[in-house]
């Protein structure tokens, strides 16, 4: 269903608000983004009417405006990049656990303590799961 305004897409009846459809052809993907498009540009009015209106009544300032949504800005960004951070880095530990995982041999084991790959031979069963001799004897690795 075409939305002709961003104000349908917050106040049409419920079956109007459900998506026509996630088909992954080009077309539609196309039509998608130039439907975003509009939308982002249908925001960006409202909020400069809303902006000049709340300044025509003298209830706000545009420039303490602008500061404070830059500032907010900056906070969101923060922390988006110490999120994405967190799950890169989360990844890598996944990924460099899973690569020494998979180059045990048939003979070798990892250590559930310092994650080393070691040969079974030189393990110890405790309280902690399987660990190498180092880590048994309290030896840092």
């Amino acid at each position: 269903m075409y939305r002709s305004t961003f104000f349908d897409t917050f106040f049409s009846d419920a079956e109007a608000a459900q998506p026509d459809g996630m088909d992954t052809n080009v077309t539609t993907l196309q039509g998608q983004v130039q439907m975003l498009t509009r939308n982002v540009f249908d925001l960006q009015l409202v909020v400069a009417a809303l902006i000049d209106t709340l300044h025509r009544i003298e209830l706000a300032d545009p420039a303490k405006l602008r500061v404070t949504v830059e500032e907010e800005l900056m906070r969101a960004r923060e922390h988006l990049a110490v999120k994405s951070k967190a799950v890169a880095d989360k990844r890598a530990a996944d990924a460099k656990a899973a690569a020494n995982t998979h180059q045990a041999a048939a003979g070798d084991t990892t250590c559930d303590k310092c994650k080393k790959v070691v040969p079974k031979a030189r393990t110890n069963f405790t309280a902690d799961g399987t660990v190498c001799d180092l880590c048994a004897a309290g030896i840092p690795a």
